[in-house]
């Protein structure tokens, strides 16, 4: 379940960029977050079994949630020093 609030929350950002007309940078998050769960899944399942599987949706979005806050604090940022510049 926190996997999935992460996941809802997350789209908020994710849907800005193609607001914005970013398709290149929101191909990049999915291509990326993609890869990331693959990876958390080769690990996680083995050692876990189906909690790795749940474990990995978790951690993926959690991560995902966590980038995007990170890059819209950033471009907030950015956007302010060119307004007041």
């Amino acid at each position: 379940m926190l996997g999935d609030w992460a996941k809802f929350l997350s789209w908020v950002f994710i849907f800005q960029l193609t607001a914005r007309a970013r398709t290149g940078r929101y191909v990049a998050v999915q291509a990326a977050s993609a890869v990331l769960y693959a990876g958390l899944l080769v690990g996680l399942v083995p050692a876990l079994g189906l909690a790795g599987a749940v474990w990995a949706h978790a951690l993926r979005y959690g991560a995902l949630l966590l980038g995007c806050g990170f890059f819209w604090l950033r471009s907030g940022r950015n956007e302010q020093l060119a307004v007041n510049s």
